[in-house]
């Protein structure tokens, strides 16, 4: 089965990080074997999948938005998603209490 990137995607691969693009163009290959290994997005008939970016040394966890056809696989977006570190929240300081 034949990937497509679309342009805009490897633009953005490669402001994401040093091996982002590496990280795309081993996702493709692993899409070209299974195409069906996204799962359905709001987005009508477009598959997405994740990119554990521990896999890959300079690279964000990622998430990636085809199009599967019959005969190809067409990669229309990609971004970074946030780090489980940022978005974990700090524990509160304790406030002292008014006495």
């Amino acid at each position: 089965m034949k990937v497509e990137i679309q342009a805009h995607v490897r633009d953005t691969a490669a402001r994401l990080g040093a091996d982002v693009p590496y990280a795309l163009k081993a996702l493709a290959g692993r899409l070209a074997d299974d195409p069906d290994l996204g799962l359905p997005s709001e987005l009508p008939g477009v598959l997405t999948v994740t990119v554990d970016g521990d896999m890959f040394d300079n690279c964000p966890d990622l998430s990636v938005g085809y199009l599967r056809e019959a005969d190809r696989i067409d990669i229309r977006f990609l971004e970074a998603l946030p780090s489980p570190e940022a978005s974990t929240p700090a524990p509160d300081q304790e406030q002292p209490e008014p006495g």
